[in-house]
């Protein structure tokens, strides 16, 4: 039966949600972008001083990637 709605035309409905999965995206992005920043700092340290980061960004920095990780981790177990 289901084999014969497949050949008439019948599409199934998707079983992973598509706002779960842009949110996903998302924080991955975030993730990348913080990453990045913290790259910047730690093989730069000449920018780091002409910015004004202090130590105190860097580690704030630090948490927000870890805060991201645990968010995404979740929202992956959800699914």
């Amino acid at each position: 039966m289901y084999l014969r709605n497949l050949g008439l035309g019948y599409e199934p409905a998707s079983t992973l949600d598509q706002k779960a999965i842009l949110d996903l995206l998302k924080i991955n992005a975030d993730l990348g972008r913080l990453g990045g920043l913290l790259k910047m700092w730690l093989t730069s340290p000449d920018k780091v001083i002409e910015s004004g980061a202090s130590i105190l960004d860097i580690r704030n920095l630090l948490v927000d990637i870890k805060k991201n990780q645990e968010e995404l981790k979740g929202r992956v177990e959800r699914l």
